[in-house]
């Protein structure tokens, strides 16, 4: 035995031990603790691994061997431990190893109880290499870190212990006594207790734009399919790829920003990825970028499956297919003889793939071939096909609309219906063998097929569901999800299936497992849950608001709040990476925030809606505003001069000192839309028909000013009190001044209506909106210069943490970055679909941006 290696044994074990030569030390267990249901001994001998032995309640001796060789100092714990683990006595020893002739010590325990009972609680720490981590308690006694620690500590049984999980650049999921992706883990410690946190890498952009909500990101994941080593991967928007196994998913560079649709592996680590715009990726590892492949078409492909890596289909709109090989980045366009979209594609062998989409389109394709062969089938009315499998080349099933279930098989040139008895729609099949074969679509399309059967047999399930994908690890282990987080298990000889508990509400699209005890299930924005065999419960490792984000804003360096619909928030620090929620305590839509020096950030929106929110805190306070009106801006000099502008010239001046904000006479009924200002002396709030007036702290009454234009003028930014610029519809841009009641037109060189504006400095001032553009204006210029932007999609906000990184984001994801001397605004590669509404940086240059879907965008310099 090396000295690494001693053994804690009871005296059974040491009659039996063959080491004759160890050192033993006995201990007498005086008196058995009260309340004790077990015992456990907790040995450490120094400069060695700690060991532990449990025992009964009634153990009155105890011995320890030590091999020969080994010296120094034990140090003994004996831990006196109710039904629930938790400590109620303890006893502590510290004896030298025995050495000489007589080897052996013997040492009398004295049990302490405890003043009160404590309960322990095992906090483990997983992460990659490198990542910063941390995991700290409330009350604080666990503040564990490192990629791959185990921290501990005792706390009152009874007590409420709050675990908070932090990392600048991975997210945490917990496992044990607390589950799935959260900030914090609240623990009642009624019982011994252990949690175990995953550290996830965040999703990231090329462009450094990173996920911040939902997680691990937000776009749709449409497609799952399991590669070598158990890892399943999941294809989606904005070229996502991730890889899954366990707890966690990390991203995998597509190397495309195309909606990725299907994928299929060939059970090795290489895969292939299709998409929009006849997108074709074939990936490895994951170690580097995929490889996009030549497809000759731009049509939408919406499915892929391969017999070999020599034959892989890819099909998709406008009946088209296509089939590539490993040794080949150019894939060969097929003629498939119809012009119907094609909606899935699978084969029995390289001579028989079968191609199927709607309006009864079925097609046989067979490798070394350039034309696939229509099949047809004995179903009077041709129907839409939605997805087709096999068992083998005799038994391959086509599902589609009205109950359509036909079976194929090689050498014949027409399918054959089967009978399901409904009219319901099938959109997908999939089975365990040639005799449990599953179709599933509608609440009442749900049956099982058999090989030399003409029936297919209805099966049940206690609530209607909607399903769009099947996968099976084995015959009792079929998984079925859909519609609204819709989720069930069927078993081999039930014709009742086990609903399931998904733990989301979020549509479902695509199933498929590792094993029977990791299954994966993913879909709409960005939502991955994971299954097993072992429960009716799945587990989501996503985590997400849920409510779309309209405004964000921040109240210091690395803390912002955004802000959306149904009074929904939620509160992101640069130091975690994941945000959480804040409560805003009234449920409304915020349009716009604004965030002091001093730690608050106010918002407002609908029906008079103002709040405060400070910071540190995730509870925001509801001040009354005077007004029912819908409130469109808010922007303040500082704490005490806040104000928030909205319908019939609505202005109202909050402050920190008061929970009550107070109108003002702004001299006009127009709907005033943005408001701005160079110093408590210069607030500027613009609207319709040109409006422009002048407030000033002390004062209820604004002052009129002349724009100079009818335009609806939609927001107001300045570089300085002389440098303050209102743009609007039509392209309208005008500079206002301190101290003149007369603002002037500058030519803009569009027609375009702009929505926002915001400077890097006062030779660089950005005003974005309709159909892309951008205009950058400049002070002493007396016209400001249009840009091209790469988009034609209407721009919502602009905003940038310095002249070199000014970010305009808009519809549909779109995203375009501009910098001080340069003509074009290039456009950011996509990271999502969402439409995305608002944009803010910090002082560090941390730059965040929100939209719909939840979406919450984080980029470091």
């Amino acid at each position: 035995m090396g000295l690494s290696r001693w053994l804690v044994v009871s005296l059974l074990a040491v009659l039996a031990s063959t080491c004759s030569s160890q050192s033993v030390l006995v201990l007498h267990i005086a008196r058995r603790p009260d309340g004790a249901a077990s015992l456990r001994l907790r040995t450490t001998l120094e400069g060695q691994p700690e060991k532990d032995a449990s025992y009964g309640p009634f153990t009155r001796r105890i011995e320890i061997h030590v091999p020969d060789g080994v010296s120094g100092t034990v140090k003994i714990e004996l831990q006196g431990l109710d039904a629930e683990q938790c400590k109620v006595a303890l006893a502590f020893l510290r004896v030298p190893v025995p050495d000489g002739l007589n080897r052996t010590s013997e040492h009398t325990v004295e049990f302490v109880k405890l003043s009160e009972t404590l309960c322990p609680l095992t906090v483990g720490v997983s992460a990659s290499q490198g990542t910063s981590v941390q995991v700290r308690s409330d009350p604080p006694r666990i503040q564990c870190t490192g990629s791959d620690a185990t921290c501990s500590a005792d706390f009152p049984k009874g007590a409420l212990v709050t675990l908070t999980a932090t990392s600048p650049t991975a997210y945490p999921i917990f496992e044990g006594a607390c589950e799935g992706p959260s900030a914090t883990c609240l623990l009642a410690m009624g019982r011994a207790q252990q949690v175990q946190t995953t550290f996830s890498p965040s999703v990231c952009s090329q462009d450094k734009w990173c996920w911040l909500n939902p997680l691990p990101l937000g776009n749709l994941l449409s497609a799952a399919r399991r590669i070598q080593n158990g890892v399943v991967v999941a294809a989606g928007g904005a070229g996502q790829l991730l890889r899954c196994i366990g707890s966690s998913c990390t991203r995998q560079n597509a190397g495309t920003s195309q909606a990725l649709r299907a994928v299929w592996g060939s059970g090795t680590d290489e895969f292939y990825a299709v998409g929009s715009a006849g997108t074709v990726m074939r990936c490895g590892d994951g170690s580097s970028p995929c490889t996009r492949l030549s497809t000759s078409t731009l049509q939408p492909l919406l499915s892929v499956w391969g017999s070999d890596a020599a034959n892989v289909y890819a099909v998709g709109a406008e009946g088209t297919i296509i089939r590539c090989e490993a040794a080949s980045t150019v894939c060969t366009l097929l003629s498939s003889g119809t012009t119907e979209t094609l909606n899935s594609v699978w084969g029995s062998d390289a001579a028989n793939v079968y191609a199927v989409g709607g309006n009864g389109a079925l097609v046989r394709c067979s490798a070394g071939s350039t034309t696939c062969t229509p099949l047809s089938t004995d179903i009077p009315f041709p129907q839409s096909f939605h997805a087709v499998w096999g068992s083998d080349a005799a038994n391959v099933y086509v599902v589609g609309t009205r109950g359509a279930v036909v079976r194929c098989a090689a050498g014949l040139g027409t399918c054959s219906a089967l009978s399901t008895e409904t009219l319901g729609s099938f959109n997908a099949v999939w089975g365990v063998d040639a005799h449990q074969v599953y179709a599933v679509g509608d609440s009442d399309a749900m049956v099982r097929c058999s090989a030399g059967s003409s029936t297919c047999t209805a099966l049940w399930t206690s609530a209607p569901m909607y399903f769009t994908s099947i996968w099976g690890s084995d015959a009792d282990h079929v998984y079925a999800v859909g519609i609204g987080g819709a989720a069930m298990r069927c078993s081999a000889g039930l014709n009742i299936c086990t609903p399931l508990y998904s733990g989301t509400s979020r549509s479902l699209y695509s199933v498929w497992g590792a094993d029977a005890d990791q299954v994966y299930a993913v879909g709409e924005n960005g939502m991955v849950v994971r299954c097993t065999a072992k429960s009716n419960t799945c587990t989501p490792l996503s985590y997400s608001a849920l409510d779309g984000y309209m405004t964000i804003a921040g109240a210091e360096a690395g803390s912002v709040i955004a802000l959306g619909s149904h009074g929904k928030g939620m509160r992101c620090t640069a130091d975690s990476s994941l945000c959480t929620p804040v409560s805003s305590g009234i449920s409304s839509l915020f349009v716009s925030s604004w965030g002091s020096k001093a730690g608050n950030v106010y918002a407002a929106g609908f029906y008079g809606t103002v709040i405060r929110c400070a910071s540190g805190s995730n509870d925001c306070t509801h001040l009354t505003s005077g007004t029912t009106r819908h409130l469109k801006s808010v922007w303040g000099s500082d704490d005490n001069n806040v104000y928030a502008v909205g319908e019939l010239g609505t202005i109202v001046r909050c402050t920190a000192k008061s929970d009550f904000c107070f109108a003002l006479n702004s001299g006009t009924t127009a709907l005033l839309q943005g408001i701005w200002g160079s110093d408590e002396g210069n607030v500027y709030a613009v609207g319709t028909g040109g409006t422009v007036v002048r407030c000033a702290a002390g004062s209820t009454t604004c002052t009129p000013l002349s724009s100079g234009t009818t335009a609806s003028l939609s927001a107001v930014w300045g570089s300085d009190a002389g440098n303050v610029y209102a743009i609007g519809s039509g392209g309208a841009v005008v500079r206002c001044a301190a101290g003149s009641s007369t603002c002037t037109v500058l030519p803009t060189g569009t027609t375009l209506g702009l929505n926002a504006v915001w400077g890097s400095d006062a030779n660089n001032v950005y005003a974005v909106g309709w159909d892309g553009a951008v205009v950058r204006c400049a002070a002493g210029a007396s016209t400001c210069v249009p840009l091209n932007s790469g988009t034609t999609k209407y721009l919502h906000s602009v905003w940038g943490s310095d002249a070199a990184n000014v970010f305009a984001i808009g519809d549909q994801g779109a995203m375009v970055r501009c910098s001080a001397g340069s003509s074009t605004c290039p456009p950011v590669a996509a990271v999502t679909s969402e439409p995305l509404r608002g944009v803010w940086a910090d002082s560090t240059g941390i730059v965040y941006v929100v939209g719909q879907g939840g979406t919450i965008l984080r980029r470091r310099p």
